[in-house]
């Protein structure tokens, strides 16, 4: 193990001396393939955790260790984690550059765990199924965010956790209905919890069975960024209204949702919705705004961006129910309408003045900024105020004369005023017509 002085790079000098680099310093060779962000990460002196930090303080008492992008960690430390450690509950690995193998050697130890999020952890393959199987029969969370050779097989192993409660899969681009149907039919008591997110190769089917074995269960859905034409709310939207106990919502990009099944959603009285995403939906009209707030009593906070045939009217609406939300049944807190040009920014003013503080409407501006400019900057000239003279034609004794309003030829004058005047000298040698020096007869 190096010590901690290793990765602060050397020593400053005392007597602050320069160095030049000589020829023989400079290396020609090719940098590597690396995004410039993971070099700047890279370059960062990692004070806050290190190897030798982790062996001196990680022992049986710790439940929850979260080593989220802690790049610097060897394998070899991160796999004898379980050993350190058997008591572990909860274990974060996003970023890491872990295999199969590592993991195996940790989750070996460590049976206790309820908690697993490899988020990012790219090397992992399929095979990594069997292992949260055999090893974490108590898993109650698990997070497989952005893991891109996940695919049926894993699922098929993960059926037989009894005790799985939530579930992401988001950006897990492999997986398929058939994965999503060995979910519903497993050994699972119940999920809570589901997370799908870009599942390009998921259809109708597989979601419809997926969330009618855990209507009873699930409290949060999010089921997004789908644009594929076979995912349009056929079927599985109905089921969606049989979960009672739904606190969050989230069914945005999916573009092809048709206006006859988001009606059904929006006249649905949820007892417990609270979170509401909507954006990217084309169908979305002020009649499905209305609906909300009139059916969904505990809704907190509506997502409705991108939605462009959403108009002034839900405004009106908002500042015909009350000018105090406090006093009323409906409990929105937030209101996020960005990208719809049919509302304008004075209502948003005006219902905002109404409302606050009890409404937040969130807005984008439509304005483009120069990200560059900090203020600070003069103002450019505008070029397309100063008009060009035209130039007058070879021989021509009469010009086009000069506007004397045109701040650029006013500058001019004032700089031919500011120089000298021109000092003959009698004594140059004169030229001749060819600019050769006149001959002396």
């Amino acid at each position: 193990m190096y010590p901690k002085s290793n990765y602060l790079g050397p020593e400053p000098d005392k007597k602050f001396a320069r160095k030049l680099k000589k020829i023989g310093d400079i290396s020609f060779e090719e940098e590597d393939a690396e995004v410039e962000l993971v070099k700047n990460l890279k370059r960062l002196p990692p004070d806050n955790l290190t190897e030798e930090w982790v062996k001196e303080n990680l022992n049986s008492n710790v439940e929850i260790l979260r080593l989220d992008n802690c790049y610097w960690l060897s394998r070899d430390l991160v796999s004898k984690i379980g050993r350190i450690d058997g008591n572990l509950k909860e274990l974060s690995l996003k970023n890491l550059d872990l295999d199969n193998s590592t993991l195996e050697n940790i989750l070996k130890y460590a049976k206790k765990l309820e908690v697993l999020d490899l988020t990012n952890c790219t090397q992992l393959t399929s095979s990594i199924g069997k292992i949260i199987k055999e090893y974490c029969p108590n898993l109650n969370t698990l997070i497989l965010h952005g893991i891109n050779n996940i695919d049926d097989s894993t699922l098929e192993e993960l059926q037989h956790l009894p005790n799985l409660r939530e579930l992401d899969l988001g950006l897990c681009k492999l997986v398929t209905d058939q994965g999503l149907k060995f979910l519903a039919k497993g050994k699972l008591n119940g999920l809570g919890k589901i997370i799908l997110t870009c599942l390009l190769k998921v259809t109708n089917s597989g979601l419809k069975e997926l969330i009618a074995n855990n209507l009873g269960s699930l409290n949060h859905i999010t089921i997004n960024m789908m644009p594929q034409k076979n995912v349009d709310g056929d079927e599985f939207f109905d089921l969606i209204l049989k979960c009672k106990n739904l606190k969050y919502l989230d069914i945005s990009g999916i573009t092809n949702a048709q206006g006859s099944y988001l009606d059904q959603i929006f006249t649905n009285s949820f007892e417990f919705l609270k979170y509401l995403n909507i954006s990217g939906l084309s169908q979305i009209t002020d009649l499905h705004i209305q609906g909300c707030l009139a059916y969904i009593k505990s809704l907190e906070i509506i997502r409705a961006s991108n939605c462009p045939l959403l108009t002034n009217k839900i405004l009106d609406m908002i500042n015909s129910m009350t000018h105090d939300l406090a006093e009323t049944e409906n409990n929105l807190k937030l209101l996020e309408i960005n990208r719809s040009p049919l509302i304008n920014d004075n209502k948003i003013e005006e219902v905002f003045m109404n409302c606050a503080p009890n409404l937040k409407i969130s807005r984008a501006t439509n304005q483009v900024w120069n990200m560059k400019n900090i203020g600070l900057r003069v103002p450019l000239f505008n070029k397309n105020y100063v008009k060009k003279a035209k130039k007058g034609k070879k021989g021509a004794t009469k010009g086009k004369k000069n506007d004397d309003k045109n701040p650029v030829n006013q500058l001019k004058k004032l700089l031919e005023e500011s120089q000298p005047k021109r000092v003959i000298d009698l004594f140059s040698v004169k030229k001749g017509k060819k600019g050769k020096k006149s001959k002396k007869k």
